[in-house]
C-alpha cells in the first residue's frame, strides 16, 4: 500500500466519482474561453505529458497546466477529438506499462517458489498484484478484468509466459 500512484488514486477517485455522479456546478455550459481551449492540440499537448509522466502521481490540474488548457477545457477537448477522457487515457498508457513490465518479468524467469511474496520492483519475484498496484490500480481483479479485455489473456497468464 506504499505505492505512490495507488495512494494518488485511491484519495482521488472517490472526489472524481462524486462530481460525474451528482448534481454540481460543474455540469454548467462551458464558457467561449473553453470552448476555444478545446483544441486537438491541447490534446496533444496531454497526450504527450500523460506519456512521459504516467509513472508519477498527476492529477487533472497537472495534465490541464501541461496542455496550457483550464480543466473544464481538456475534459472537453477530449470529449471532442479524443476517443477517451484524459484519465481513461492515463488508465490505459498504465495498464500498457503493466503489461511490458508482465512481459519482462516472464523473460527474467521471476516466477517461481518465492514468486508470491515480492515486491515486483526488480527482484525477481513480481506478482501480478505487486505491478498492479505499482501502477496505480488498486484492486488487482479490476486490473485483471481491464488487462484480460485488452490483451485477451489473463495477467497470470502473461507472467507465466
Amino acid at each position: 500500500m506504499n505505492e505512490p500512484l495507488l495512494i494518488g488514486n485511491l484519495a482521488r477517485n472517490p472526489a472524481e466519482n462524486a462530481m460525474a455522479t451528482f448534481p454540481n456546478s460543474e455540469e454548467r455550459q462551458p464558457t467561449s474561453a473553453e470552448g476555444r481551449d478545446a483544441t486537438p492540440a491541447a490534446v496533444h499537448r496531454a497526450v504527450a505529458f500523460i506519456e512521459s509522466n504516467a509513472e508519477t502521481d498527476i492529477s487533472l490540474a497537472d495534465i490541464a497546466n501541461a496542455a496550457r488548457v483550464a480543466p473544464r477545457a481538456l475534459r472537453l477537448a477530449f470529449a471532442r477529438h479524443h476517443r477517451t477522457r484524459a484519465f481513461g487515457f492515463l488508465r490505459s498508457v498504465r495498464l500498457d506499462r503493466a503489461h511490458f513490465e508482465l512481459l519482462a518479468a516472464a523473460g527474467s524467469g521471476s516466477t517461481g517458489p518465492g514468486a508470491g511474496a515480492g515486491t515486483g520492483r526488480g527482484t525477481g519475484d513480481t506478482t501480478v498484484a505487486s505491478v498492479a498496484a505499482h501502477w496505480g490500480f488498486a484492486t488487482p481483479a479490476v486490473f485483471a478484468a481491464s488487462y484480460h479485455h485488452t490483451y485477451g489473456v489473463s495477467p497470470d497468464e502473461t507472467l507465466a509466459a
